[in-house]
């Protein structure tokens, strides 16, 4: 029980590979790109090449210092006029909405 197992028997004689010899003929050369592409969409695999994703137009990034989001669920038209109005004046969505806002207070405090 002080004695380790050996993993390999010294005494054991080396394995015959005669048999296991590099082929004698050449490999047929590979199939060009084209040709693949060709066969492998007859055959209906997929194309597994990237993809990017389109542009979303309403997608701005400016750099404002604004970093806290405000997540809210509107109706269609409310976010397209945002949008459009963003899009017209060349500013965020952010800049609309902080305008808006001074809109309505500026008309709270007129009232009173």
């Amino acid at each position: 029980m002080s004695e380790r197992a050996k993993l390999f028997d010294d005494e054991e004689p080396e394995p015959d590979l005669s048999r296991f010899a590099p082929r004698a003929e050449d490999a047929p050369p590979a199939p060009g790109l084209a040709e693949v592409r060709e066969v492998s969409a007859a055959a209906g695999f997929p194309n597994r090449d990237p993809v990017r994703a389109p542009l979303i137009p309403e997608r701005h990034y400016y750099r404002t210092g604004r970093d806290t989001q405000f997540n809210t669920k509107v109706r269609p038209d409310v976010k397209a006029a945002y949008v459009a109005i963003a899009n017209e004046d060349n500013i965020p969505i952010g800049k609309v909405l902080e305008d808006a806002l001074d809109a309505l207070m500026r008309e709270r405090r007129q009232r009173g």
